[in-house]
């Protein structure tokens, strides 16, 4: 009687896991700089959004010392303002009559 092998054997189902386990722990990092820069590229871009939002409004309120970013709705697309993508907080500092925006993710950014 002839004995037909069927299947994987327990070390070569093991050996395969190893190698998907190495592949994903090799490319974790990348994955991880890539969504870091990511981040940042987005709320770089929102502080230009309120920067620019805040030009505006500082423009038609003249004398205005303080800005929140509850202030600047109307000058938002569908009045909601952008939130930071690392759950940052966005502030707005007055300086004769201009303003300058940061935001405290990570090493913060300055716009």
């Amino acid at each position: 009687m002839k004995y037909k092998k069927k299947g994987f054997t327990l070390v070569e189902i093991m050996i395969v896991i190893m190698i998907i386990g190495l592949l994903a722990a090799i490319s974790y990092p990348s994955y991880r700089k890539s969504r870091d820069k990511a981040r940042r590229t987005v709320c770089i871009n929102n502080l230009r959004i309120i920067q620019n939002s805040a030009e505006r409004y500082l423009m038609e309120n003249v004398g205005v010392t303080e800005i929140d970013l509850l202030d600047l709705t109307d000058y938002f697309s569908k009045n909601t303002g952008p939130t930071c993508p690392a759950s940052g907080n966005y502030s707005i500092t007055v300086i004769d009559d201009s303003s300058t925006v940061t935001c405290d993710f990570g090493d913060g950014h300055v716009n």
